[in-house]
């Protein structure tokens, strides 16, 4: 592995681990109520998610197998498919946010979240691009 990568990969595990802490925080602040209201919301999101990181983590590794003779189409396809997710997530967490009655300081924090893990992710692209270049 190379350092650019580590670099950029350290640093997006950082921000998703404060994005959790955001998060985590953010939910301790609210009444019981609207925590479940919360975790229904998004139970089946975890899940899928879960599975769909898996499939980009698979994707990630096995593409370059797959396409030996073009190792930027398959870093290109991999990192493609993780902004995707990422920005598709993020827009379905926004939207089940707004329909449901929660706290208006509770939404603000996720969105700082999601800032933080979209911060994260642009920082590892650059970094393994650095690194490629």
């Amino acid at each position: 592995m190379n350092t650019p990568f580590l670099i950029g990969l350290i640093i997006f595990l950082l921000c998703a681990f404060g994005a959790r802490f955001i998060s985590e925080r953010a939910m301790r602040s609210l009444p019981a109520e609207q925590k479940l209201k919360l975790i229904d919301a998004f139970s089946g999101m975890r899940m899928y998610g879960l599975l769909w990181t898996i499939g980009l983590l698979g994707a990630y590794f096995a593409l370059p197998t797959l396409l030996p003779n073009a190792p930027m189409l398959s870093l290109s396809i991999s990192l493609g498919l993780a902004v995707i997710f990422l920005v598709v997530r993020q827009v379905m967490v926004r939207k089940k946010l707004n329909a449901l009655d929660v706290d208006a300081a509770y939404k603000r924090k996720v969105k700082m979240a999601q800032l933080l893990i979209g911060l994260g992710l642009v920082v590892f692209i650059g970094c393994v691009l650095a690194g490629v270049m």
